[in-house]
């Protein structure tokens, strides 16, 4: 197998791990796109490639301005708002994914499949992908038009419509500065996550822990400040009695992601991450990122990433215990076309997995999550 460390060696210090916190890198996008100065840009993806390989796994990403502008990012928020907030149920329920047969549209709180079987989940969500028209589908039934609730808020549409497309930027963008850092070639990745791929974006909102089914019960309090910049993130260890605690709910419960890597943001602080330590997963640890910023990301590696590279690239555990603040996130998945058969490449050595589709891979997923039995493991079946 190949060594995966060697240009990033001398950049370790940025990234040592310690009790009292995780240092997490923030990389520049501009620097990493295609036909930014070589110098920038070489340095980049020697902390990329470092960042998912060794530690600790992911990484924040600084986004320019003229790419990922502030008022899209507070846009959808207020729309986020104005929907699982504002809206009455009733009007809610016309919507609900369950009445759309590639499951687009909204979900309450509590119906979140377990992934650590009996664990509810308490986040409503609004799940969209690539706008088709009627009837289209892409070969893949997965896909098709999304469901708007375009009759109670119509600038909702526009405003989700405008920051996927700004997210799929930055994914084309990063499926080839991934695999330019792994010493792949750009499109490696790239080649299977076309228009057809399986790319999906989720509007969150997790309500506070006292409150329950996503009524306000009072004034939550406020999330505890962000650290300073630069410094390490803060780190939590593990709960003994599991993800669920004594009543058994979480926002969300621990999982890895099914696609190949999710770029994620958040209002305020919740998300928990598994970091890498030696490019080995650091059982009993959680790092617990900032709130995230209005131009920056969050990146994580995905199940099919993880097959990609053999395991080089670890798909990155999270999850999100209840806070006793509301908080929202949005998130996007970039999954590969559903039919592409995906094996490790060659270049990481002897195969340590299967050949699996993106398809096939999510089928099994939620084939486990509807039987009770949870999400664990099923990243490297």
């Amino acid at each position: 197998m190949r060594r995966l460390v060697g240009r990033a060696a001398a950049r370790g210090g940025r990234y040592i791990c310690r009790a009292a916190g995780v240092r997490v890198p923030t990389l520049d996008f501009a620097e990493l796109q295609s036909g930014a100065p070589s110098s920038a840009r070489a340095r980049e993806l020697s902390a990329l490639e470092r960042a998912m390989t060794v530690e600790p796994g992911f990484f924040a990403l600084r986004v320019p301005e003229a790419v990922l502008a502030r008022a899209s990012v507070e846009r959808a928020y207020a729309e986020s708002r104005r929907f699982f907030v504002e809206l009455p149920r009733d009007a809610k329920a016309r919507y609900h994914a369950s009445r759309d047969a590639r499951g687009r549209g909204w979900t309450s709180s509590g119906e979140e499949p377990s992934y650590e079987p009996g664990v509810r989940s308490m986040v409503e969500a609004y799940d969209v992908g690539r706008e088709l028209p009627p009837g289209g589908t892409n070969g893949d039934p997965a896909m098709g038009p999304n469901v708007w609730p375009s009759a109670e808020l119509p600038s909702f549409e526009p405003t989700v419509l405008a920051l996927y497309a700004a997210l799929s930027h930055i994914s084309h963008e990063l499926f080839g500065a991934i695999a330019e850092a792994l010493r792949l070639h750009p499109d490696a990745l790239r080649a299977h996550a076309g228009e057809n791929a399986r790319a999906t974006m989720r509007l969150l909102r997790y309500p506070p822990a006292a409150s329950g089914h996503g009524e306000p019960a009072g004034t939550p309090p406020s999330p505890p400040p962000s650290p300073p910049v630069g410094t390490p993130w803060p780190t939590r260890a593990e709960r003994a009695d599991g993800d669920g605690g004594a009543d058994g709910a979480a926002g969300i419960s621990t999982h890895t992601d099914f696609e190949c890597f999710t770029l994620m943001h958040q209002s305020a602080p919740g998300l928990e991450l598994r970091p890498l330590v030696g490019g080995a997963p650091a059982r009993g640890l959680w790092v617990r990122p900032p709130a995230t910023g209005a131009s920056e990301l969050l990146v994580i590696g995905g199940d099919m990433l993880e097959r990609f590279t053999n395991g080089t690239v670890r798909a990155t555990e999270h999850r999100v215990p209840q806070t006793p603040w509301e908080r929202y996130a949005l998130i996007r998945f970039n999954g590969l076309v559903s039919g592409a058969r995906i094996a490790p490449l060659p270049e990481f050595g002897a195969a340590r997995y299967g050949a699996v589709t993106q398809g096939e891979h999510m089928a099994r997923v939620y084939e486990a999550l509807g039987s009770g039995k949870g999400a664990q493991g099923t990243a490297s079946w």
